[in-house]
């Protein structure tokens, strides 16, 4: 039985692409990893800007809590009780809604500065290919 031969032939792609030059394929493939690295970079810190506000949010109604709580304890009667309860659900509902306002402009904030990212991206990665055509 003949042995195999453990020498595997090797492609050799600049013996069978002549005259094509890899380099600029390198250089573009750099040039879009480094804009994708920083998009990346630019969307985890709008998340961590995001979940900020929503920890700041969560602490200052858990403060609101237990301020409630508190007063609920020295209530006399159940119509204190009452009005606490009122002034506590009136409270919470505007503390939400200026929340829900204040994330929404956060999101459409971080909704423009991706876009922003992007364009950078293809500029970063497209540019230098098209002026190298252009003979610019």
């Amino acid at each position: 039985m003949a042995k195999a031969s453990t020498d595997t032939p090797r492609f050799d792609a600049i013996a069978a692409l002549p005259g094509f030059d890899i380099e600029p394929l390198i250089a573009a493939n750099q040039r879009g990893l480094k804009a994708a690295a920083e998009a990346q970079e630019h969307m985890l810190r709008r998340i961590a800007k995001m979940h900020e506000e929503l920890f700041r949010f969560a602490d200052r109604r858990l403060q609101h809590d237990r301020s409630t709580a508190r007063e609920l304890a020295a209530c006399k009667s159940p119509q204190d009780a009452a009005a606490v309860c009122g002034k506590f659900f009136e409270s919470a509902m505007k503390q939400y809604s200026e929340e829900v306002t204040l994330l929404a402009g956060l999101y459409a904030d971080q909704a423009r500065e991706t876009m922003e990212d992007v364009q950078h991206q293809v500029e970063e990665t497209v540019e230098p290919v098209l002026k190298r055509k252009n003979g610019a």
